[in-house]
């Protein structure tokens, strides 16, 4: 038996009788029983009761409409599109809730019925009208919609033999960035274009009310991530539901401008398949990946760090602010406050404070590309509870992309001072965390920036700092001072311990000496980092495909197991222990995303049911995923279909 919420429509079916049935009810159901939903359905009789019962029953139940007709007894038929006809496999169709196959909006569709038996004929009824062949040519616009259709099946007299009543699930769905086809992928960067070169006002005059320009969705991000208090994006539990909403608001923008568009996702673990095939494992063969094909995402300048040929050339710009009130760094561009990059253009950086950015998985560093052994790890290992899955999924299986590309500069002096008075480890792990400590510094009351600054000011007259070098190092001889930093480098919980090893020195004395040395070049080093390690990242469009990679991650765990501890604290919510709650991360604060055509918000615990599309779920989204199949992680030992 499979039930949905009411967001569409109930169904109910008995698979092991000569009937079927249909149940259509309008009212909102949460529960996650189907048993305890049936039984409230039918007056509390037995849910197993004969079908004939059954239906007699719901037929007295208030807005129901019950429908029932001889089981098809093996008659079918399958959606062919051009992906299909390219030799690819249908899309993943294994969901409960899904009437009949699945169909994509604005894409030309032939319906054709599965092993058509000689001396048959077949009829469709469709639109309201017959039509008669093995198959049949739709073209459905209205996405997240259930058309009906008839498939009957006429025997050598004309008599039905066989009849199957179904609907078709229409949802857009999202590929792999490199498996769509070249007509998809233009349409997709025409419309990104669109939307960097198309403002608001005019947009939404010539697009309708969903359009954004990339100005507005990037706002959206940064006052988000740049809270007075707290990070209202990351660093919490509500960094799935969060970037799944702001995701979905730039979508429905590009469907706007394309009707035909969803937004790509992109999966890791091919280009660290890749380097490890084809490159000997060497991390640096990510950056070879089409992905940065300048008419693809872009690839920067050795010089500038920008985008300088292709496509984006000169259009990927970080906004300067309109008003004192929005979140700017010093030179007035749309970026947090303490990354006081000059730069009006998205850049990306080569290194991190002088170190290569990425390292092979087994160093054990943090700066590894995610690879098949990290996903498949955190699908089978995080099931635990749903506060370890967000926790881990924010990090190693997808963090480690944004702080590679972003890359900083303007550090490394500052770094390599500690080299002499480090061991080698220690040092190292400190630049390829080094996007990390200007933030905790800035948000601890560390940190200050200055005022503001001109666009022709030069850099620097505009760094932030901890105040004159001399006044630092006196102010850390006090015992209180130097706590007050340790507090705010160690005030994420993965901090603690890396502030806490013996790495530093050898005595107690010589361990105090070497992070007061460091707070004193940190505060002085004057690193700046790319758009992907701070609020700003939605500049840099690759991000677009980044989250959906785990949210397509997620949809595979949740169609295949469930958190042993579903709990959702209302309190133990966000991971910085000095804030004990953070507007955005609690079970029941309402986000300001919507589902297409609505209005109405939802919890976060709300949008957990609304975007599970397994068993234990109540999917209402308007997309699904193309395929979970790793066969290249499979090459390499780990079997993503068994979890």
């Amino acid at each position: 038996m499979a039930w949905e919420t009411g967001i569409r429509k109930q169904v109910v079916s008995f698979s092991e009788d000569i009937l079927s049935l249909s149940v259509v009810n309008d009212r909102m159901m949460w529960s996650t029983s189907t048993t305890v939903y049936l039984k409230d359905l039918l007056s509390d009789r037995d849910v197993d009761a004969e079908p004939q019962v059954v239906m007699d029953d719901l037929k007295g139940v208030e807005n129901l409409a019950v429908h029932y007709w001889p089981r098809p007894q093996g008659l079918g038929f399958e959606a062919i599109n051009k992906y299909t006809e390219m030799g690819r496999e249908a899309v993943y169709n294994d969901y409960y809730w899904a009437y009949g196959p699945i169909v994509e909006p604005h894409v030309p569709t032939t319906l054709r019925v599965q092993e058509a038996r000689p001396g048959h004929s077949y009829t469709w009824t469709w639109e309201g009208h017959v039509y008669y062949g093995t198959s049949l040519p739709v073209f459905v616009k209205e996405a997240d919609s259930e058309p009906a259709v008839v498939l009957t099946e006429l025997g050598p007299n004309k008599e039905i033999t066989r009849q199957l009543h179904t609907a078709l699930t229409v949802k857009y769905v999202r590929r792999e960035m490199r498996t769509l086809d070249e007509e998809d992928r233009e349409a997709f960067f025409h419309a990104l274009e669109t939307m960097h070169r198309v403002d608001i006002e005019k947009g939404a005059n010539m697009f309708g009310p969903d359009y954004r320009d990339m100005n507005t969705i990037i706002a959206v991000h940064t006052n988000l991530a740049v809270g007075e208090v707290c990070d209202h994006m990351h660093t919490g539990l509500g960094f799935l539901n969060q970037h799944l909403g702001l995701t979905m608001e730039f979508e429905r923008s590009l469907q706007s401008v394309n009707p035909r568009v969803s937004v790509p996702y992109w999966d890791f673990t091919i280009d660290a398949y890749n380097a490890n095939k084809y490159y000997d494992g060497n991390p640096a063969a990510i950056w070879k990946s089409i992905m940065f094909d300048p008419d693809w995402f872009g690839t920067v300048d050795e010089v500038t760090n920008t985008i300088t040929e292709g496509r984006w050339k000169g259009l990927l710009q970080v906004p300067r602010v309109r008003s004192d009130s929005e979140i700017q760094n010093s030179y007035g561009l749309m970026r947090s406050p303490w990354n006081n990059n000059p730069v009006p253009y998205v850049q990306r950086f080569p290194t991190l404070a002088g170190e290569h950015k990425l390292e092979p998985l087994h160093t054990g560093f943090t700066n590894a590309w995610p690879a098949c052994e990290v996903h498949w790890d955190h699908l089978h290992t995080q099931d635990k509870s749903y506060y370890e899955y967000v926790q881990y999924i924010s990090g190693p299986p997808h963090g480690t992309v944004h702080t590679s590309i972003s890359g900083n500069y303007h550090g490394q002096e500052a770094f390599e001072a500690m080299d002499d008075l480090l061991d080698p480890y220690m040092s190292h792990r400190l630049k390829t965390l080094s996007n990390i400590f200007l933030r905790d510094m800035y948000k601890w009351g560390l940190l200050t920036c200055p005022e503001k600054c001109e666009p022709e000011t030069p850099y620097e007259e505009c760094m932030c700092s901890c105040g004159d070098e001399a006044e630092l190092r006196k102010r850390l001889d006090d015992p209180k001072e130097f706590d007050n930093f340790m507090a705010g480098l160690t005030d994420y919980p993965g901090r603690w311990s890396l502030f806490n090893e013996d790495s530093w020195g050898s005595t107690e004395e010589l361990d105090r000496q070497n992070k007061k040395e460091f707070f004193v070049q940190l505060c002085g080093s004057g690193l700046y980092v790319g758009e992907q390690a701070e609020s700003s990242s939605p500049a840099d469009i690759i991000f677009w495909t980044i989250h959906p990679g785990i949210d397509h991650l997620t949809h595979w765990f949740l169609l295949n197991k469930e958190w042993k501890d579903p709990t959702w604290s209302t309190e133990n919510h966000y991971w910085y222990t000095s804030i004990d709650e953070c507007y955005g991360h609690g079970p029941y604060d309402v986000l300001q995303w919507t589902l297409p055509g609505s209005t109405k918000t939802y919890s976060n615990l709300e949008w957990i049911a609304l975007s599970n599309p397994g068993p234990a779920g109540a999917y209402a989204l308007p997309f699904v995923y193309d395929s979970f199949a790793w066969s290249h992680c499979l090459e390499e030992g780990y079997d993503f279909s068994a979890i």
